[in-house]
């Protein structure tokens, strides 16, 4: 696709019919594009005319500046919302005659990622003449490259068009950057003749001729413009030129600022890296330890990009984008850093094939991989939402009615009937932004998660842990804890080859892998499959066992699209000891309905020996519902030993210093411990 940019101020004369004659070219070159119309603070009737195009969908995306800001300015304002594998741009006064752009395009089959189109001089007024003479001169002192001729008339690849906004300047001058960041640039000089014009095209140069000479002195582009561009251009030979928080430094956006983001915005404060973080949520515990807040919804890609797009015109250096902890801002990040090219993502159609589980049942089962008996079931309004085979049959009671988009067990419930089912329904899909919800067939079973990293489409085995569960009613899987060593470790090859066939089946590049698995009387099954760290504090969990900086493996990654030798290294040291010695317990603690008066003292929890890391996560005030999901932990704890039952003595001194007191004095704490300690442990003297 092309996305054509067309900057403008004050263009009601030319615009229709330049949009016009661009269709008309597109079209008979038999190419996909979209037409993107900036108005730079235009105060004619140039909104109204496009109106009529908008609804024809001849202009795709109108994009109003409230005050003029420049050529540069506003074409960089419609590069930004271009979906294109390439870029044209041109003005709006037919300075520049779309049938070249067929000549363009040819320079572009050669080769040449960027190519200039120079109009001839004899057919454009001496004041642009001269002001494209001096920026010439200009650009070949800032860009070095003396045989090229710089013009706004320009067809380059997305990846130049992204450099515009990765360059860490404070002062873009669009064609310098473009050069810059260019594999091959060339200028193409346009002379008359060549191309036949269209109708639209010979009209509306007719048209634009008249306007002009009857009304001299009326120029819609002054001296001032070109002084502008001008001395934007002479700018880069300015030393004082680059932004000074921008020019050393690079950001990573970081999906999410809740509690499980809190590691990675840490770790990557360690790196020196500038931290933004996007949350629709301004009070979230990640903004106050991050340098930028941006606001956006983190299901929400497009909103995602829009305030990413936002941070790069403010000047914050946005090189890599990562989530932690949690499912479904895997799927904006992979959109983010498709939009914007960034390095070591998932691709969104990966990324949508493990953040929904529609889409993920239907690759587990095309790869062969067991899983579950399914359905999808709404409204008799919703469609199946959906581009192959699905159940229509529901797979039999008791079932597990849950979201097919949604994370922390929201949403998920046990359903003995049918007419349970429905009556639950509509709750389920309170939690989600799809029509239908999923039905699964129950399995009684036991609840295991594997953790690895997969590099290069290798996959690396790191951890397998029990995923110890409670139900609440109806409500199902909510997790206390989890267990290291776990009871299936005799199941570990099987797990892993089970993960390995997923890893490349999917395919799974590189990047994080999280799988909840049931392992039961018809053998192991594969619940739900992530692309990220896990959500209970494996950023701590798998440093302490098995030496691997998971947090680091995911800044490389997010930064640079590779790992440091340093931490390729760690990875092949415990890819080759897997399964890790050692014990643990991760103690996710859940308190009673009240309301909050005063919590406990940390130190207490992280006094305790073998406690490698803890916090509160309620703060006073708070009010506790009833426990449904993951959402209502109070307190967490990361415990490690060298026996079980070091690990237990720990698990004990950490819960009984848990305090959560409630209005009426009372610990609101609940003692779901026995969850964290290990079956049957053998007394210490008897460890060998």
């Amino acid at each position: 696709m092309i996305s054509v940019v067309i900057p403008s101020y004050n263009g009601a004369a030319t615009l229709v019919p330049l949009c016009l004659s661009i269709t008309d070219v597109l079209q008979r070159l038999g190419l996909e594009w979209e037409i993107i119309v900036v108005l730079d603070g235009s105060s004619d009737e140039s909104r109204d005319l496009l109106a009529s195009l908008i609804g024809e969908g001849i202009v795709d995306v109108l994009c109003e500046l409230p005050i003029r800001s420049g050529q540069q300015r506003a074409t960089l304002e419609g590069i930004l919302r271009g979906r294109g594998s390439w870029f044209l741009t041109l003005d709006d006064d037919f300075g520049h005659r779309p049938g070249d752009v067929e000549k363009l395009l040819a320079v572009k089959e050669g080769g040449a990622d960027l190519v200039f189109g120079v109009p001839e001089t004899g057919r454009r007024s001496s004041l642009r003449n001269l002001g494209s003479s001096l920026r010439s001169t200009l650009f070949h002192l800032a860009s070095g490259r003396k045989k090229l001729i710089p013009s706004s008339f320009r067809l380059f690849s997305r990846s130049c068009a992204l450099s515009l906004f990765l360059a860490p300047v404070a002062c873009r001058y669009l064609s310098v950057e473009l050069v810059r960041h260019s594999r091959k640039a060339e200028s193409l000089l346009l002379t008359a003749g060549g191309n036949a014009e269209t109708e639209t095209e010979r009209k509306a140069e007719t048209k634009n001729e008249n306007a002009h000479s009857s009304a001299p002195g009326t120029s819609r582009h002054p001296a001032s413009s070109l002084v502008r561009g001008t001395l934007s251009l002479a700018s880069y030979l300015l030393p004082w030129r680059r932004d000074p928080l921008c020019s050393s430094k690079r950001a990573l956006l970081v999906v999410g600022a809740g509690g499980g983001q809190l590691g990675l915005i840490r770790r990557a404060k360690e790196r020196s890296l500038i931290v933004a973080v996007s949350d629709r949520d301004s009070s979230a515990p990640g903004v106050s330890a991050a340098d930028y807040f941006l606001s956006a919804d983190t299901f929400d890609g497009e909103q995602s990009i829009a305030a990413c797009l936002d941070a790069l015109w403010k000047g914050i250096p946005i090189r890599g984008v990562a989530t932690a902890g949690t499912d479904q801002p895997v799927l904006t990040v992979s959109l983010v850093a498709d939009h914007f090219l960034l390095p070591g993502a998932l691709i969104p159609e990966i990324a949508l094939a493990v953040t929904n589980k529609r889409v993920m049942k239907q690759r587990l089962e095309a790869l062969g991989l067991p899983t579950l008996p399914w359905s999808l079931v709404g409204d008799k309004s919703a469609s199946a939402a959906d581009t192959g085979s699905v159940p229509t049959v529901l797979p039999g009671f008791p079932a597990v009615l849950k979201p097919v988009d949604s994370q922390g067990q929201r949403g998920v419930v046990r359903v003995e009937s049918k007419e349970e089912l429905y009556q639950r329904l509509p709750a389920t899909l309170a939690c989600s932004r799809e029509a239908k919800a999923m039905v699964e067939a129950f399995y009684p079973a036991d609840e295991v998660t594997f953790s690895g990293w997969v590099e290069e489409g290798r996959l690396v085995p790191l951890l397998l842990t029990d995923r110890a569960t409670l139900s609440s009613g109806p409500h199902i899987g909510i997790c206390p804890a989890h267990r290291y060593p776990s009871c299936h470790a005799a199941l570990g090859q099987e797990v892993f080859e089970l993960c390995d066939r997923f890893v490349r089946g999917f395919p799974i590049p590189s990047g994080p892998i999280y799988v909840q698995l049931l392992v039961g009387d018809e053998g192991i099954k594969i619940n739900e499959l992530a692309c990220r760290i896990g959500g209970a504090y494996e950023e701590l969990l798998i440093p302490a066992l098995t030496g691997v900086d998971i947090l680091d493996l995911q800044i490389d990654l997010a930064m640079k699209g590779s790992l440091s030798p340093q931490n390729h290294d760690a990875l092949v040291r415990a890819g080759a000891s897997w399964p890790p010695e050692g014990f643990a317990s991760v103690i996710l603690a859940f308190a009673r309905k009240g309301v909050v008066r005063s919590i406990g003292e940390l130190s207490k929890i992280c006094a305790v020996e073998g406690v490698i890391g803890g916090g509160y996560l309620l703060a006073p005030g708070r009010r506790i519902g009833e426990l449904e999901n993951s959402t209502g932990r109070a307190a967490w704890a990361v415990v490690r030993g060298e026996s079980a039952a070091q690990v237990n003595r720990s698990v004990e001194g950490a819960y009984d210093a848990l305090e959560v007191i409630g209005d009426s004095g009372e610990n609101l704490m609940q003692d779901l411990r026995s969850f964290a300690l290990h079956p049957d442990p053998l007394p210490d003297s008897e460890v060998s």
